[in-house]
């Protein structure tokens, strides 16, 4: 399971920037064909619509996330749509859509698109609000009897504090569950947190922003770090 943020199909003057999916696309094109893996993503939508950046507009948490799970699905067809342009045989699927516009996500469908070697790649989050897509990469990675949750973010691991305002942080190749919580590290929500902690489902957090570091932390994953 691999775990998207919106940051990555965005630059700072679009919301949507194509060059940015295409070498995000290729990227896992790549790293699926030369690994060997089967492949799941659950996508965000920090890149179009985030509760706390539009608490101005004093509209409902309830409705704000069903928006937020909305803007997921046009990420999740977009890079599924990248990668069937690199070659890849991918499926967007979402629990919260259309049918029209996406596949609609259920578990024996996605198993058995992924048997037959499809990169299945999920939006709609959870399909409830009050729910993060962290939450859903969690459960859909459960769902699926995914091995492993891989955690895209721009930092290369876990630190014992902010290592972009603490220069002394220290970073950890390996952490327990019981560990980072007791030092109160975020990696994620605490709800999906407490869920992989619960079924045992590591977590490798990893920086993606070079995109190569997704074959190479499959390969050494110290050069992340491994919550387990």
């Amino acid at each position: 399971m691999l775990k998207l943020s919106g940051e990555f199909f965005s630059n700072d003057s679009d919301s949507f920037n194509a060059d940015k999916i295409h070498i995000v696309a290729k990227t896992i094109y790549e790293f699926k064909s030369q690994c060997n893996v089967d492949l799941v993503i659950v996508v965000g939508a920090g890149n179009v619509w985030r509760f706390r950046d539009n608490q101005h507009l004093d509209m409902s948490r309830n409705l704000s996330d069903k928006l937020g799970m909305t803007a997921t699905n046009f990420n999740a067809v977009l890079l599924s749509e990248m990668l069937l342009n690199c070659g890849d045989k991918s499926v967007a699927m979402s629990c919260y859509t259309n049918d029209d516009l996406m596949l609609k996500y259920n578990t024996e469908a996605a198993t058995n698109l992924l048997q037959m070697g499809h990169t299945i790649v999920l939006g709609g989050g959870t399909g409830n609000p009050f729910s993060t897509t962290d939450s859903a990469a969690v459960l859909r990675a459960l769902e699926l009897d995914c091995d492993v949750v891989f955690k895209a973010t721009k930092v290369d691991g876990v630190y014992d504090s902010d290592p972009n305002k603490n220069p002394d942080a220290v970073r950890f190749e390996e952490i327990s569950f019981q560990k980072a919580l007791s030092l109160g590290l975020k990696v994620m929500d605490a709800a999906a947190f407490g869920m992989a902690m619960e079924n045992e489902l590591p977590i490798l957090v990893f920086d993606f922003s070079k995109p190569n570091n997704l074959q190479s932390v499959f390969s050494d994953p110290s050069i992340g770090t491994l919550v387990s």
